[in-house]
């Protein structure tokens, strides 16, 4: 078992079980709660694959779905039994990876060893399957409606050609009526073998008596068949329309976003926490609060409550957004498009960079300090693949100049904006 130092008196501790499932545990004795979360390596992105040489393409919204049907797999109602002990569970599914947690402070080697039985196998009966399809096409339905969220899909479709990276988690009605349990069994056994999963625990934990249960329990003593060869397939293409302004009924306030592409070669060499903390660091610099481009935008009164920026990095693509709500879109969209530009024309500041890297650090350490946040950064460092003290390292190791081949991005090729408005004939 690897022990990795986070802080100084705080450790995780790394163990890859037989089965090949990667575990990685912190105990917080001085917290009540544990929570646990059990990651796929299996996304909304995954709707094209080659498994050992052979190409398999599925529907999207399938990784949605098995979230669903794994709480009540073999006749078993998960969600019913850890409500008996008092814990909460929960699971959601990312363009990356399906995640399910948990949180309890009794029971936990109770709640755990029942928690991976539910994983095994896929014993799910033909009623229940048809019960959930049912509740996603209503969620689904109901998602259609936000204005927001259509933007949102629109500029999606503007910056990527592949259906599985624009198209929604879930999937739309009609995806999700072509998903079959030849599929959902399919999928369950390609993907949902421990060598492509990590449990991550979290919290007031007995090392020693935790990892006896899991490499006793009969998920890790399971005969799992190989683990095969898969590589996702993505189809990027260049897209040329980069500007798209829409009209929509429910627009109360002219709605516009700028969006930053990353590109594509950058995505497949450059490390994803590489991308966060730079690229991260680069939009701190120009949009954070008390920069430079900030106090401008008020100064001109182009600043309100509505704007926020969003820095996205998934496996397979990634973008920042800058979104604002305003009736002065016409002059914003002239400055915005100034701004972005000059990114990679003029030099950051320095001093502001230094006075931002230090609150990464100090946002590093406080996290430490709240369970959730802990356990949620132990997440995406083991999605990831990296360890949390390389992550830490990163930080400590980031150079002003570091930022420099990361500003080439701000070209008009990577920028796109979409713009929403009341139909012109209302008011």
């Amino acid at each position: 078992m690897d022990k990795i130092q986070a802080l100084q008196d705080e450790f995780i501790y790394l163990e890859t079980l037989k089965s090949g499932l990667k575990v990685a545990i912190h105990p917080k004795p001085e917290f009540h709660n544990t929570l646990v979360t059990l990651q796929v390596n299996f996304g909304g992105t995954c709707l094209a694959f080659n498994v050992n040489g052979k190409t398999f393409e599925i529907p999207a919204g399938v990784a949605h779905f098995l979230e669903h049907l794994m709480f009540h797999n073999n006749e078993f109602d998960l969600p019913e039994r850890f409500a008996q002990s008092g814990a909460e569970i929960n699971a959601y599914t990312s363009k990356s990876i399906t995640a399910y947690q948990f949180k309890t402070i009794n029971h936990i080697q109770s709640l755990l060893s029942d928690f991976l039985s539910n994983f095994i196998s896929f014993r799910i009966e033909d009623e229940v399957i048809e019960k959930e399809r049912k509740i996603i096409e209503y969620e689904l339905l109901m998602s259609d409606d936000s204005v927001h969220y259509e933007m949102y899909q629109n500029l999606m479709k503007m910056m990527y050609s592949d259906y599985a990276v624009h198209s929604d988690v879930g999937g739309t009605v009609k995806d999700v009526s072509k998903i079959t349990r030849e599929i959902l069994e399919q999928v369950f056994e390609t993907f949902y073998h421990p060598k492509n999963c990590t449990l991550i625990i979290t919290g007031s934990v007995d090392l020693e008596a935790i990892m006896s249960m899991l490499e006793n329990h009969p998920y890790n003593q399971n005969q799992w068949p190989d683990f095969p060869m898969i590589e996702p397939l993505i189809h990027h293409q260049v897209r040329r329309i980069h500007r798209s302004t829409r009209y929509s009924e429910d627009v109360d306030e002219p709605m516009m976003v700028f969006a930053v592409r990353i590109p594509d070669l950058m995505m497949e060499e450059v490390e994803k926490e590489t991308l966060h903390i730079t690229l991260g660091s680069i939009v701190a610099n120009v949009f954070g609060m008390g920069s430079s481009t900030f106090d401008y935008l008020e100064k001109i009164k182009l600043m309100n409550v509505s704007f926020y920026t969003k820095l996205t990095v998934e496996r397979n693509y990634g973008h920042l957004r800058v979104f604002i709500q305003s009736n002065k879109l016409g002059r914003y969209q002239k400055v915005m498009n100034e701004i972005l530009l000059d990114v990679a024309r003029k030099p950051l500041d320095k001093e502001f960079f230094e006075v931002n890297k230090k609150n990464i650090i100090g946002n590093y350490i406080t996290v430490f300090d709240s369970l959730s946040r802990v356990h949620d950064l132990l997440c995406n460092t083991m999605s990831e693949g990296v360890q949390i003290d390389d992550y830490l390292d990163h930080i400590l190791n980031l150079r002003f100049e570091d930022l420099d081949p990361y500003k080439a991005i701000f070209v008009p090729e990577n920028i796109y904006s979409i713009t929403y408005r009341k139909p012109k004939n209302k008011k």
